[in-house]
């Protein structure tokens, strides 16, 4: 008798639309969604240029393709990284630039896992935009091949997700662990031209008209547009279905906007063909440097002279042996040396401040070639005199970070 309540109750809602139609290649909008022109304007960032038939780049085509082809689902892997979510800051051109050069990472070295995390933050605030500005695609192509991007550890994108426009403020080391390109273009409007490059070089960045309705998508071919052009937004092509005459795009607005942060558009809508860029090759600046470590976990408060306790790991690409550098103040200075471990073995230190204050401990790898890592996230450590709260030791004493806000000892 439960099942038979459930299923009328689940009948119900689908026929009342509070789930989604379940006709996958319809477009569905989210019809409770108040539509915000300006929220939507500061998340259209994309700066377009004129493109002259000169600087489109010609590639080989080839008529035998597939009716369908999708990099989440190439050899029965997925080669893309996450999904992210740039929030109410207009840095999609950053968001979309990473994520071509991160699945290109995957695919060049033939391996679906490697998922580095890159920075946008880096490629958008160090050349001089803010999050009311917004970039054009060459502008941070250029900058990434003359010197690089770097990963989201060494330089964090934060409160640019509110909005924030952030101070250039890298890692000092971070080329350690750097990445660069080549070969950077934009291609011709043809559709034919589009699918042979995405199959040959892997996503592509493009931009598209963006209308009021878009914000509202939740599912299925996007192929009908409401309203006047609210701005120009870029995003990563990751595949196209000709049965259903659509381009499978990655978008930078988090995963619950539309079909779990992706969408399928109609080929010719929105002049999604206009401005598609090509990355021909990326590159490691050091590609032997060790991994970046884990953030440190262990003793958030100890009193002077008593020791806290901590842990990281990190992995080198060729397996090498490597021994961890601790920063014990904050100064990016190495205070003690670990011996040599194997390649993904956790290392365990200790340490005793003798003043009071609060200290961030970071970490760094160097391998048996001698080459390094950038610093690690650092772990704030507060040390103090005792206080009178024993009930809260063991959570005061290590790395918690839910029961840690709760106590609100962060």
């Amino acid at each position: 008798m439960r099942k038979i309540y459930v299923l009328c109750i689940t009948i119900l809602l689908f026929s009342i639309g509070i789930f989604p139609s379940i006709d996958a290649n319809v477009f569905n909008l989210d019809k409770t969604k108040n539509n915000d022109s300006n929220w939507l304007k500061y998340r259209c960032g994309y700066i377009r240029d004129e493109i002259s038939d000169d600087e489109r780049m010609q590639i080989k085509t080839t008529t035998d393709l597939p009716e369908k082809f999708d990099w989440r689902d190439y050899n029965d892997e997925n080669w893309l990284t996450s999904v992210k979510n740039q929030g109410a800051c207009g840095s999609c051109t950053a968001f979309a630039v990473a994520s071509v050069i991160e699945a290109k990472i995957n695919i060049q070295n033939n391996n679906p896992d490697i998922d580095r995390d890159l920075s946008e933050a880096h490629i958008f605030f160090c050349t001089g935009h803010e999050c009311s500005s917004g970039s054009g695609f060459f502008t941070l192509t250029n900058f990434i091949k003359e010197n690089g991007i770097c990963d989201e550890l060494s330089f964090p994108y934060g409160t640019a997700e509110v909005g924030n426009s952030l101070e250039c403020d890298v890692s000092k080391e971070w080329r350690c662990n750097g990445i660069s390109v080549r070969g950077c273009r934009s291609l011709d409007e043809d559709i034919e031209t589009i699918k042979n490059a995405l199959i040959q070089y892997g996503p592509l960045s493009a931009s598209m008209d963006v209308y009021l309705n878009f914000e509202s998508y939740i599912g299925g071919v996007y192929d009908s547009t409401i309203g006047d052009i609210i701005g120009y937004h870029a995003v990563c092509i990751v595949g196209y279905d000709d049965d259903n005459e659509c381009w499978i795009c990655k978008n930078s607005w988090g995963k619950l906007w539309g079909e779990k942060g992706f969408f399928r558009i109609k080929y010719g809508l929105c002049d999604i063909e206009y401005d598609v860029k090509v990355i021909k090759e990326v590159y490691e600046l050091y590609p032997e440097s060790p991994n970046i470590p884990d953030k440190p976990s262990g003793t958030l408060i100890v009193k002077p002279d008593y020791y806290g306790d901590y842990e990281t790991k990190a992995s080198d690409p060729n397996n090498k042996m490597i021994k961890y550098l601790w920063d014990w103040d904050g100064d990016y200075e190495v205070d003690y040396e670990s011996s040599f471990l194997e390649s993904g073995e956790k290392c365990k230190a200790v340490n005793k401040w003798a003043n009071e204050g609060t200290y961030e401990v970071r970490v760094r790898v160097e391998n048996s070639k001698g080459l390094l890592s950038d610093w690690s996230t650092s772990l704030k450590v507060n040390v103090g005199k005792s206080r009178d709260r024993d009930a809260f030791t063991f959570f005061e004493r290590w790395d918690f970070p839910l029961l840690s806000r709760i106590l609100n000892l962060k």
